[in-house]
């Protein structure tokens, strides 16, 4: 009977110590370099605040640290906040702390410039670095996390010349994402934006883009939609707001996707890459990455990844993961738009790429060589967009990577590159039917580079 105790007695412990065995696995993790903003262009100058470049670590499996990235952006934007300030928060990621740094000037270059001799903008130095991060103590991932959006729309072409602009905007509405996926909130909004579009031609706001931000904050949101007031319902200006939500709360669950624009011409961060948490796209951002224009010139999001589904739910685990870097075929179609002199897109048809890795800077490389394939069939005024940043976007198509970049310019309009990449033909050609939908069949199409 003692034995039987002392087994008793040894088998409990083991079974205590099994959870604490496997929290002590390490997790792997890579090293990456960043430098985060807070932009408020709720005044006449805009305020900048601005981190110091920094190292940091984000798990092997979140692509281009971008949940890290998020929850960093979110820890300086408290920062700002706790100085007072507020605004859309960034942070733009880079592959060594020389490169950082040389877009942390390029990015205060831009707001040092001068208008009638006063600056753009006021760059504010803030001496902080993300608090020590440990991913084996991070708190688990709620199912569902909730993110916060408006939508907007500008015209500045009035017919008659009656009014400077013409804009609607709708009020702030929440929608849930899945908590596993949260750049989910990202393909929602494009979705969003190509709905909001029917709405703003009911309303008399015609031939534009308009524009869907998500924000991780229903604060971030608010303060958004102030700004957009103050910039849009001012002397000769026709501004109208709705209270208005998407039919559609949740894109593609289901796995068959919905329309998507090939390009700007029907849909549009983020400014440069996809953010952190608002514009841009892009972001885009909006975008970790470049800096956002005020809610007047936001661009317009990047083409919608989805339009046309209701199911709440993640992909089902049965459904066809994401191409590995040693899978044997990896398909992707590309798309390529700009707004000025005319809104154009280009398209890419599917096709099995030599290279069959997911990793982000190679899918970023191999839409970096089609974008100037385009530019060099069409030759313009084109902008040097940044690399792509490019992300799981599993809550659209199952075991789909979506890559994005883009770059507002006031008089230079908007330009931008996407890439839609799946491991299965099956799911690829089913994104290729629904970017044929939503341009209308009027992009060109413009074959892979040899």
């Amino acid at each position: 009977m003692h034995h039987l105790a002392v087994l008793a007695a040894a088998c409990l412990a083991c079974l205590l110590s099994a959870p604490a065995v496997r929290a002590q696995t390490p997790v792997a993790t890579q090293e990456g370099y960043a430098y985060c903003s807070v932009t408020d262009t709720g005044s006449a100058q805009a305020r900048i605040w601005a981190s110091p470049s920094f190292a940091f670590r984000y798990r092997s499996d979140d692509p281009g640290g971008f949940q890290r990235l998020n929850a960093i952006a979110g820890d300086f934007l408290a920062q700002v906040n706790a100085l007072g300030g507020a605004g859309t928060k960034t942070c733009e990621y880079a592959a060594s702390r020389a490169d950082a740094d040389a877009a942390r000037a390029q990015h205060r270059a831009i707001w040092d410039k001068r208008v009638y001799f006063v600056k753009i903008g006021d760059w504010r130095e803030v001496p902080w670095t993300p608090a020590p991060w440990d991913p084996a103590r991070e708190a688990a991932v709620p199912a569902q996390l909730t993110r916060y959006f408006t939508c907007s729309a500008v015209q500045t072409d009035v017919p008659g010349r009656v009014a400077r602009s013409r804009a609607l905007g709708s009020q702030v509405f929440s929608v849930d994402v899945p908590g596993n996926e949260p750049a989910s909130m990202y393909t929602r909004a494009l979705a969003y934006a190509v709905e909001f579009k029917a709405v703003a031609l009911a309303h008399g706001v015609a031939d534009v883009n308009p524009n869907c931000i998500p924000f991780d904050t229903r604060a971030e949101a608010d303060k958004s939609l102030r700004d957009q007031r103050r910039l849009l319902d001012g002397f000769n200006q026709d501004y109208q707001e709705i209270a208005w939500t998407p039919s559609l709360t949740t894109p593609a669950a289901s796995g068959d996707g919905a329309s998507v624009s090939s390009g700007m011409a029907s849909t549009a961060p983020l400014a440069s890459n996809v953010p952190m948490t608002s514009k841009a796209a892009a972001t885009a951002t909006s975008k970790p990455h470049s800096e956002s224009p005020s809610p007047s010139e936001s661009p317009p999001e990047p083409p919608s990844p989805s339009a046309s589904a209701s199911a709440t739910a993640p992909v089902a685990a049965s459904v066809q993961p994401a191409a590995t870097g040693h899978d044997a075929a990896l398909y992707c179609a590309a798309f390529v738009s700009r707004t000025k002199p005319t809104a154009t897109s280009w398209r890419a048809p599917a096709q099995a790429q030599s290279d069959a890795s997911t990793e982000p800077t190679r899918l970023a490389a191999t839409l970096a060589r089609y974008l100037q394939s385009v530019q060099q069939a069409n030759p313009g005024k084109w902008f040097e967009l940044k690399p792509a940043t490019c992300y799981p976007n599993n809550a659209v198509f199952a075991g789909e990577t979506f890559c994005f970049t883009a770059e507002y310019k006031h008089f230079g309009g908007m330009q931008s590159a996407g890439m839609f990449c799946n491991a299965s033909r099956e799911q690829i050609d089913k994104r290729v039917l629904d970017m044929a939908k939503a341009d209308g069949g009027h992009a060109q199409v413009v074959a892979w580079p040899q």
